[in-house]
């Protein structure tokens, strides 16, 4: 679930009690399901990732907020998603 909501894996194998990043890689390359089931993810990932973008640049400007410095961190927060997304998809981001 962790990975549908568009967050890496590796911050999901920081936590305390998860299998180290290496031990998932190694599953990954070992088990074929469980390839196809981190794929799966990884596309839900990566829609949620685009929606949560939408959001981020159509949300309403709060009251009396520095507007330069809000459109900046927008910016950045998009951009980071966006970065994500084609690291993940590389073919899929081009199109």
């Amino acid at each position: 679930m962790w990975i549908c909501k568009g967050r890496p894996l590796n911050a999901f194998c920081s936590q305390p009690g998860r299998p180290s990043i290496r031990t998932v890689y190694d599953w990954r390359a070992k088990d074929p399901e469980f390839r196809r089931a981190l794929e799966i993810a990884r596309e839900c990932g990566w829609n949620a990732l685009a929606e949560e973008s939408l959001e981020i640049a159509d949300a309403e400007m709060p009251e009396g907020c520095d507007q330069r410095g809000e459109v900046a961190r927008r910016r950045l927060a998009i951009k980071a998603r966006l970065w994500l997304m084609a690291r993940w998809f590389p073919n899929r981001s081009r199109r």
